[in-house]
């Protein structure tokens, strides 16, 4: 059962252990990077979208990560993560979530690795300053939901490809979910998943076989 007075630690220790001593927090990083920058291509999209000084593009990148190894300690791998459950995630535990841990307690520990300081840094920030904190918040969602909306239109996915893959995903599961490794070759990133064949069919997908 899912609780997240253990569940964050409990993941970085059995994540290190199949990935050569990385955090999970090391890994998400990249994507984190890649969803930002993609957005800054495409920055006219959302006009909820808050204004944010040069400084703090980082901050948005470390929500977003953190938003990804949230997703990854509820047991998914990278690419499996479903975008409508990650725009919201952030949020969920800073602000709205019910009995959540505060960042830096034991149930939400900080995580190890070369960007632990920039994860700290926007958890200094919505100490400091909980209105640009929740700025920041808004940012990270923001930015997620456009890729979610963005995805959804299945943009790696042709028309043949797309009826076939939605036959096989309902014959074996019988649902289907807009997950991380269907955009990840706007993002130009290899995509762990726990079942490559669920991505049958979306062009220019690299999987890597999560551990």
């Amino acid at each position: 059962m899912w609780g997240p007075d253990t569940q964050l630690q409990e993941h970085a220790q059995q994540y290190a252990a199949a990935h050569d001593g990385r955090h999970p927090y090391t890994d998400a990083w990249p994507w984190a990077e890649s969803i930002v920058a993609w957005h800054a291509q495409h920055s006219g999209r959302s006009p909820r979208m808050p204004h944010l000084e040069p400084d703090e593009r980082a901050l948005v990148v470390a929500g977003i990560a953190e938003s990804l190894r949230l997703e990854m300690a509820r047991g998914h791998a990278l690419g499996d993560i479903a975008l409508y459950q990650l725009r919201d995630e952030l949020l969920t535990w800073l602000w709205v979530g019910k009995e959540f841990p505060s960042p830096g307690e034991v149930g939400w520990p900080a995580p190890s690795g070369p960007h632990a300081d920039q994860w700290q840094a926007l958890m200094d920030l919505v100490r400091a300053d909980p209105a640009r904190g929740r700025i920041i918040t808004r940012a990270v969602r923001e930015t997620l939901r456009d890729l979610c909306n963005y995805a959804a239109h299945r943009p790696h996915l042709p028309g043949a490809a797309y009826r076939e893959l939605m036959d096989h995903r309902f014959r074996t599961r019988n649902y289907d979910v807009v997950s991380l490794a269907e955009v990840a070759p706007t993002l130009d990133l290899p995509a762990p998943v726990a079942d490559p064949d669920w991505y049958e069919g979306v062009v220019g997908l690299v999987t890597e076989q999560a551990a």
